[in-house]
């Protein structure tokens, strides 16, 4: 399995993405700290493995990650 690339996290979020291939997971506690980060998984390529995406602007932990209607994905908590 791909090792996620800022290293194990506690109390983020994680959300499915259309299509049911991607995962995203954001936020929580790794290394004793709070993190912004962000990383995608895409279940459908060949080797899947963990790609960073966008920050969050705000570190966060114990937020939900909500898919919205238009594919966005709004952090709450």
């Amino acid at each position: 399995m791909a090792k996620i690339l800022y290293g194990p996290r506690t109390s983020g979020g994680v959300v499915l993405l259309p299509g049911l291939q991607q995962i995203l997971t954001a936020g929580g506690i790794a290394g004793g700290t709070v993190s912004r980060t962000a990383e995608l998984l895409d279940m459908s390529a060949a080797n899947p493995h963990w790609m960073a995406t966008g920050s969050m602007a705000i570190a966060r932990m114990h937020q939900n990650l909500v898919l919205l209607p238009d594919g966005t994905v709004l952090t709450v908590g």
